[in-house]
């Protein structure tokens, strides 16, 4: 047996492996602390590192397309800074997924144009690491995407409040036909959030899927309005 096979079964079994026999590993119920149990502060920082990085990116894609443009003319070939759809987010070993909704939570508040752009991966080997969290704060991401898109659509701004009040506020407001009863959907989302982003603990199947279900309906209701 390799090492690595070895490594594999003692930590990721699902019935005997080190991650499979707790509910939680790190912080003060667990055996070690990582700096995400600390605070937010190291996901504040990846998000200014992220956004920094996905700025040079930008930079340099222009130029890329500048150079292309003058030994091609041909627009077919060209990429320009705004082609630059979407900043992939990938956490190897993601756990409960707390530092992914610290880097994107920052990235909302601070550098919302990278945030617009951002598509989160989560790989985590142990399924009871917290698969369940890691859906439910898509589908946190996903409600407050949408409401982010309606308002900018019908009042030209959206919420950069962390005040969870202030962003169903802005969306009940808009004008948007439902946009009431939106806002209350958008609200019961996020009095979840907290549970999901930050408590200790695995998140339950059964509020992961209600999560699902109204992030989805808040979705569907953008896009049909948005289409219109």
């Amino acid at each position: 047996m390799t090492v690595a096979a070895f490594m594999d079964l003692a930590l990721y079994d699902p019935k005997l492996g080190y991650y499979a026999r707790a509910a939680r590993r790190s912080g003060r119920a667990g055996d070690f602390f990582t700096s995400v149990d600390v605070g937010a502060v190291f996901g504040e920082l990846l998000a200014v590192q992220i956004a920094e990085m996905a700025g040079i990116l930008t930079h340099l894609t222009a130029e890329d397309a500048k150079d292309a443009e003058d030994e091609t003319r041909n627009a077919r070939d060209v990429t320009s800074a705004s082609s630059v759809k979407r900043v992939d987010l990938v956490e190897a070993g993601a756990g409960d997924g707390r530092l992914a909704a610290d880097i994107l939570r920052a990235l909302r508040l601070r550098a919302s144009a990278v945030y617009d752009r951002t598509c989160l991966h989560l790989a985590e080997a142990s399924a009871a690491a917290g698969r369940w969290r890691a859906a439910g704060l898509d589908a946190i991401h996903a409600a407050i995407a949408a409401a982010d898109a309606v308002c900018v659509f019908e009042v030209g701004e959206r919420s950069s409040s962390s005040s969870h009040d202030d962003a169903s506020g802005l969306l009940a407001r808009s004008g948007a036909p439902g946009a009431r009863e939106k806002a209350e959907q958008l609200t019961a989302v996020l009095e979840l959030k907290s549970q999901v982003a930050y408590e200790s603990g695995l998140v339950k199947r059964s509020s992961a899927e209600v999560l699902l279900k109204r992030s989805r309906r808040l979705l569907d209701w953008a896009h049909e309005l948005l289409k219109s």
